[in-house]
């Protein structure tokens, strides 16, 4: 099955995600955090999202057909912080997305505040979602701790606990936090995201319709 195919799947029912070859010059590398404490709250020491403007995120993207899963096909990813408003208690983050597949763009928006990150006008994080002007999803809680359960209408999310996760990127201790994303009845994303606080999403592993998506980090930083 072609991208094509995936788009116009995801479309229909309805966005971040070894050693890669070659590193882009425009972005600097991401460098490896260290092992912080299973007990401590990283919400308290840095926010999730960089909030410098400018700074991109690079994914490497493998899919495969749910009916067919060794025919995998590969692609990439890519998000850049293009706008960063400081708002009365909140930092919202305008990003644009885009896919290596189709070079189609997208522009979810974050906001971070004390009670955690919303992911705006998107139905998930990743390549595959769609964009629903007005719709607010709860994507990550200010109470990171392992078992925290949390949902809305749309989202239902359960922090799995901190694991050591290795991407192109580098090695980081990360959060693991399940995800069950909805929209007009329909499942849209099933599955993980593995967030580094200070740095974002380093790895997602999830199914939309028909289709596994799995993305990591290749590189992060700062437009040069």
């Amino acid at each position: 099955m072609r991208i094509s195919s995936l788009i116009l799947l995801s479309c229909t029912s309805l966005l971040l995600a070894c050693q890669a070859p070659v590193v882009p010059s425009a972005l600097a590398p991401a460098a490896p955090r260290p092992l912080q404490a299973l007990n401590s709250s990283p919400r308290a020491q840095a926010p999730l999202f960089p909030t410098t403007q400018g700074f991109s995120w690079d994914y490497a993207v493998t899919i495969a057909p749910v009916m067919d899963p060794q025919a995998e096909e590969y692609g990439s990813y890519t998000l850049q912080l293009e706008d960063v408003q400081s708002l009365p208690g909140v930092t919202q983050l305008g990003l644009r997305a885009q896919s290596g597949f189709n070079n189609r763009y997208s522009f979810p928006t974050l906001v971070q505040g004390p009670q955690g990150v919303t992911l705006k006008d998107m139905t998930f994080l990743g390549i595959g979602s769609d964009e629903v002007r007005g719709l607010e999803i709860p994507f990550v809680p200010a109470q990171l701790t392992p078992g925290y359960r949390w949902e809305s209408e749309h989202w239902i999310g359960k922090v799995k606990g901190r694991e050591r996760v290795s991407v192109p990127a580098g090695s980081y201790d990360a959060w693991r936090i399940e995800v069950i994303g909805t929209f007009e009845q329909a499942y849209t994303a099933v599955g993980d995201y593995w967030l580094v606080e200070g740095l974002g999403v380093v790895k997602s592993r999830y199914t939309v319709p028909n289709m596994h998506v799995e993305s990591v980090l290749r590189q992060a930083g700062p437009r040069r």
